[in-house]
């Protein structure tokens, strides 16, 4: 048996209280957070049941040292070196006693003295005092394990619980959910910076601050945080339903908070989910509105006459305002009323079947100055289209509907009827002349069939221009046939076209685009090339600029028309080259008129043969072309009903009618023309002027009223004159004919016959609004 030596040993050992040396334990971030046991004497062990050398922590042996304040006597007894006493009733972690604690540091070491109270010797008032404490530790007792009980309900939960004590925030208690958030990270005893560093900056930890210092519980539904939950070194994000609650001790103070955090990332994701579908979906659905406002505008603002008509009815659901200009209508009259009600007079002209058509075989229809009627001004005016029909189909594809682009081509069809017209003209005055105009003849009707060509079809195109640079946002079909070859949509005007930058015109689309005054011109001459890189030709256009206005009413663009001229332009400088070729006609036949004068005598006499052929001729022809009506007849009677209704079968047979009529036309005016011409012979007599009149106006009024003409005559009825009545009849006839014939398609024809007895004779006159004649 050893003998010790040291004195201070010897009272270490025999001292009848309790004492213990410990050793401090520091955390990562130089915290006093812990004690580990040195050494306890004989009378310690025996206080506490523990052996001299503890192999666990003070806390962990201890966890009640805590909430007791005896853990913070300790360290800062150790810190300050000065000296502590704390007597502490302690009734946790299985030890119910009254102690009288007494630490002091020495060297590295604390040594702790600890005396039972509950052991000494006691008066009446402490034994009464023992009792009351007694019964104040049962109550303790019950709360513990209430506590307990609360301890394991948390431990239980679903959720992420943690107790953080002192300022520095320091896990004294964490449930097995919320150690599954970071499992290779030790917690207990560490502050919540050294556990979770990477929540620096995301105020959490100014949060824990505050409801430590202001006592304020947190409460916040989505919480983001942003943590190495996987431990692979990479941040996550992950949503929290978090409160932070404080804990307050017996006197009131805050001395912990209580962390409670449900995991929400995957309803909040969720959420976000549907939220950003919605927003795209919001997106998507205030682009479609753009585009369809785009379009609108387009529509109202196109210079060409677009419609369309829904059901069998073809009742007009939209019309923009070209249309209503064109029709001689206003909205209101032709929006929700069938085509052929709004516009009667288009009705019986073969556009109803060409509608049918489209709505039964889907297949689209594009006619060429086809004719119509409209009533304009109150006055029914005959005009000319180009049109396509293209079906339209509801949402389950079913056709419903036809829509109409069309342009009105009336000044090109009568333009080229007056060329055609002029043409027949020239070639009538060359084959009545000599063969020394053959060459000339042969001239004029190479014009002619050049010009015929040159207005066949007036091409007509449209684009719109988006922004200030011009880019080509829409091109129709009209207009890229202008320009074959060369791509345009999405690009700038001056890419496209380079050979038009230093034209006039990009100075005339920038005032448009600047002030919003329209553009028109017929003929604008615009050196252009048909192709990229091809040679630059000096072509003709009748152009129609319109600023085009965004929803906010302000200017982004430019909407162009556009008709190519250009063979127009040529042609009528060709029919002025002609002009004056005619001129030098005349003067070439005023030099022949002598020599004409000689066989006039000649030809007189074959004119009474030629007069005499053509009464033979006119009669005799007659019963040839009633026999062919007759034959026609009795085709369309023995014809079978199915054979007649079909396409080719019908087309011929009417055109055999038409013929037939054309032909007996012809034979009738053959027939006038002779009998003039047998009567133009015979003497001077008294005539009475006013019957013959009257007579000839009877005879033309199938005329009159096909040329919807006004005929006024003013002769009185005892005016007499001295004259052959068949000559006076067939002046009368040829004059009244003649003012018919040559009447301006542009207004209503107009005629006045006067007659009146002068001083040098009676003076008939006929005037009307006509053509006329240089």
């Amino acid at each position: 048996m050893s003998v010790i030596t040291d004195p201070l040993e010897v009272f270490f050992e025999l001292v009848p209280t309790g004492a213990a040396l410990y050793a401090p334990i520091f955390g990562a971030g130089g915290d006093l957070v812990d004690f580990r046991f040195v050494r306890f004497n004989p009378a310690g062990q025996r206080l506490l049941g523990l052996p001299a050398q503890p192999p666990r922590t003070f806390r962990e042996y201890y966890p009640g040292s805590v909430p007791t304040g005896i853990f913070d006597q300790y360290r800062t007894a150790y810190l300050t070196g000065q000296a502590s006493t704390y007597d502490v009733p302690y009734e946790a972690d299985g030890v119910d006693t009254h102690f009288r604690l007494v630490a002091q540091r020495s060297g590295e070491l604390l040594v702790v003295n600890f005396t039972d109270l509950g052991d000494l010797p006691r008066s009446a008032v402490e034994q009464a005092l023992r009792e009351s404490r007694a019964r104040e530790q049962a109550a303790r007792a019950e709360a513990e394990a209430e506590r307990q009980r609360f301890h394991q309900a948390l431990m239980r939960l679903p959720a992420n619980v943690a107790l953080l004590s002192g300022p520095d925030h320091v896990y004294t208690l964490v449930n097995p959910e919320y150690e599954r958030l970071f499992p290779a990270r030790p917690t207990l005893g560490r502050s919540i910076r050294e556990v979770i560093p990477e929540l620096a900056g995301q105020g959490f930890y100014e949060l824990l601050d505050h409801v430590y210092a202001t006592g304020e519980p947190y409460y916040e539904a989505e919480t983001e945080a942003w943590a190495d939950f996987a431990g692979t070194g990479e941040l996550q994000r992950r949503y929290y339903r978090t409160s932070f609650e404080p804990i307050r001790n017996a006197q009131g103070q805050v001395t912990e908070v209580l962390n409670f955090a449900v995991d929400v990332t995957a309803q909040v994701e969720a959420r976000q989910q549907v939220e950003q579908l919605h927003q795209v979906a919001q997106a998507a659905r205030a682009e479609a509105e753009r585009q369809r406002g785009e379009l609108e505008r387009v529509f109202e603002q196109a210079p060409m006459a677009i419609a369309v008509y829904r059901g069998p009815t073809h009742t007009i659901e939209l019309a923009n305002a070209t249309v209503a200009r064109l029709w001689g209508r206003t909205r209101a009259q032709l929006l929700g009323k069938g085509l052929f009600e709004a516009l009667p007079e288009v009705a019986g002209l073969g556009y109803e079947e060409l509608l049918d058509g489209v709505l039964a075989t889907g297949e689209p229809y594009v006619a060429h100055a086809m004719e119509a009627q409209h009533d304009r001004n109150g006055q029914r005016e005959t005009v000319y289209w180009d049109f396509v029909y293209v079906p339209v189909h509801a949402a389950d594809g079913r056709r419903n509907g036809v829509m109409v682009v069309a342009n009105e081509v009336t000044a090109q069809v009568l333009a080229r009827r007056q060329v055609q017209q002029l043409n027949q003209d020239l070639e009538a005055r060359v084959r009545e002349r000599t063969s020394q105009l053959e060459a000339a003849r042969a001239a004029t009707e190479r014009q002619r069939r050049q010009l015929y060509e040159l207005f066949r079809q007036a091409p007509a195109g449209i684009c719109v221009f988006d922004g200030p640079e011009w880019v080509y946002e829409f091109v129709n079909p009209r207009y890229q046939a202008l320009l074959p070859g060369r791509p345009l949509l999405g690009k700038r005007l001056l890419e496209a076209l380079p050979e038009v930058a230093d034209q006039p015109l990009l100075a005339v689309l920038r005032r448009v685009y600047d002030t919003g005054e329209p553009f028109e011109a017929s003929e604008v001459l615009v050196p252009l090339a048909r192709s990229a890189g091809g040679p630059v030709e000096n072509r003709y256009f009748g152009l129609t600029y319109q600023a085009r206005y965004s929803e906010a009413g302000q200017i982004d663009g430019c909407i162009t028309y556009v008709t190519d001229v250009t063979e127009s332009v040529r042609a009528r400088r060709q029919v002025q080259d002609l002009n004056q070729e005619l001129a030098a006609i005349n003067e070439e036949l005023t030099a022949t008129n002598e020599e004409l004068n000689k066989s006039n005598a000649q030809l007189t006499r074959t004119n009474v043969d030629l007069d005499t052929f053509v009464y033979t001729a006119s009669h005799d022809l007659k019963s040839p072309i009633t026999n062919v009506e007759s034959i026609v007849l009795a085709l369309r009677d023995t014809l079978p009903p199915a054979v007649q209704q079909d396409e080719l079968v019908a087309h011929l047979l009417d055109l055999l009618d038409q013929t037939v009529a054309r032909f007996q036309v012809t034979i009738g005016q053959l027939t006038d023309v002779s009998r003039l011409q047998l009567a133009h012979a015979g003497p001077a007599e008294p005539v009475v002027l006013a019957p013959v009149v009257e007579a000839v106006r009877l005879d033309l009024l199938p005329a009159v009223a096909a040329a919807d003409a006004r005929l006024t005559v003013a002769v009185p009825a005892e005016l007499v004159v001295s004259f052959s009545p068949a000559n006076l009849r067939s002046i009368i006839y040829n004059l009244l004919s003649n003012a018919l014939k040559y009447r301006d398609p542009d207004r209503p024809a107009q005629v006045q016959v006067r007659a009146a007895h002068l001083a040098g004779g009676v003076v008939l006159t006929v005037q009307d609004n006509g053509l006329g004649m240089s």
